[in-house]
């Protein structure tokens, strides 16, 4: 068994990108080792960018950046859209709440649609704190 060949996998991506003159493509190889010897694995990645001629400065921070954005939002924009959050979320607790709370108490408030009416609140707040 020692004399088998290490298990080599090759996994390929390619991706094209579009610029505004010509187009890039990158193909990231990795390549995955399986020493039979131990059991252990060795992991290798080779990057190619060709957008015509061979560019060994390609940064892929750089290019997940441009494709995907920044990581976080501008505090401008973070601190409204959080208020809103919290906002969206206390008074879905708090509505929710209210409405099982309501066709608890009050007993002319049995009938099914009241029961559906409570399912969906309970639903809803199993939603707000769980999700």
């Amino acid at each position: 068994m020692s004399d088998l060949p290490p298990i080599t996998l090759l996994v390929v991506l390619a991706e094209v990108a579009t610029n505004a003159t010509e187009a890039v493509t990158v193909n990231t190889i990795q390549t995955i080792n399986k020493n039979n010897d131990n059991g252990t694995f060795t992991t290798t990645n080779n990057t190619h960018t060709s957008n015509g001629t061979m560019d060994d400065e390609w940064d892929a921070e750089e290019y997940i950046q441009t494709r995907l954005g920044p990581k976080k939002l501008p505090y401008p924009i973070l601190l409204p859209v959080t208020v809103l959050y919290c906002v969206i979320a206390v008074g879905g607790l708090v509505g929710n709440a209210l409405t099982c709370l309501v066709v608890a108490k009050n007993t002319n408030m049995r009938t099914s649609t009241d029961y559906y009416l409570v399912n969906l609140a309970v639903a809803d707040l199993f939603t707000l704190i769980l999700g």
